[in-house]
């Protein structure tokens, strides 16, 4: 009987079951590898989208700002109203404009006027400069439709609205 083995000393079958555990812990550590990578590369990217999409829509509004300041040049009394449409969301989160006429704010560019775009999706503001040859009033609203403002008659200066 010195042939017969004990059960706590048999090693047969060891090596299949071994197998399987350690496959399917490096098939867990890889699949975790590969989500929390991909993940952070879609934050990153969607950052960057919502930059670029303020950076249009500053470009197209600071444009359509500079057109109504052309406007009121002309010769007449009353108020004209310029009312725009932009996407009321970038990379789906709501964001602010902010006409702002402050050297401290303006620090990058020539003109003391800018348009600074902020939304809670990045980090990073956008600041779009403007050349006014009229007074604005320092205004924040909220991205969409947007009405911008020229009173001839009353306080002479261009102004942001929500619409």
């Amino acid at each position: 009987m010195s042939g017969k083995r004990s059960f706590s000393t048999d090693r047969r079958g060891v090596s299949t079951a071994l197998t399987h555990v350690l496959t399917i812990g490096i098939t867990t550590i890889l699949i975790s590898g590969l989500f929390i990578g991909t993940t952070t590369l879609l934050e990153s990217q969607k950052d960057r989208a919502a930059y670029q999409e303020m950076e249009t829509i500053g470009d197209r509004l600071a444009a359509e700002i500079t057109a109504a300041d052309q406007a009121a040049e002309t010769p007449s009394t009353g108020q004209s109203t310029v009312v725009v449409d932009h996407p009321s969301t970038v990379a789906g989160s709501s964001y602010r404009v902010r006409l702002a006429s402050d050297p401290a704010v303006c620090d990058t560019w020539a003109p003391d006027t800018c348009l600074i775009l902020s939304a809670s999706q990045t980090s990073q503001d956008v600041e779009v400069p403007l050349q006014t040859s009229n007074a604005i009033s320092e205004t924040s609203v909220t991205g969409g439709r947007v009405r911008i403002t020229y009173n001839q008659s009353g306080s002479q200066r261009l102004t942001l609205e929500a619409a």
